[in-house]
């Protein structure tokens, strides 16, 4: 009686499970080639980015530092030392 329950067989279902359990082992590379189209627009993409974080100009100190230089008086010793220490500061050195 209950073999036919639901239309279910005890022994067929022993069989679903041993074919489920059965696998094959398939041995083989995969590989991956990128165009060299693909590489340049990741590098630009990468190079967007860094501007993007860059910091923006501030078009009004450029010009109130232009107008200061101007001033013969302005560059001194003191003047020269910052901007040299700074310019080694971005550079690295």
């Amino acid at each position: 009686m209950l073999g036919k329950i639901n239309g279910i067989s005890p022994i067929s279902n022993m069989n679903r499970i041993e074919e489920t359990v059965k696998t094959k082992t398939v041995i083989g590379s995969d590989s991956v080639s990128i165009s060299s189209d693909a590489e340049k627009m990741s590098q630009l993409l990468a190079l967007r980015e860094k501007v993007a974080q860059a910091p923006d100009i501030r078009q009004d100190k450029v010009e109130e530092v232009m107008n200061q230089m101007k001033n013969p008086d302005f560059i001194n010793d003191t003047v020269l030392s910052a901007v040299a220490d700074k310019l080694m500061e971005i550079f690295k050195i």
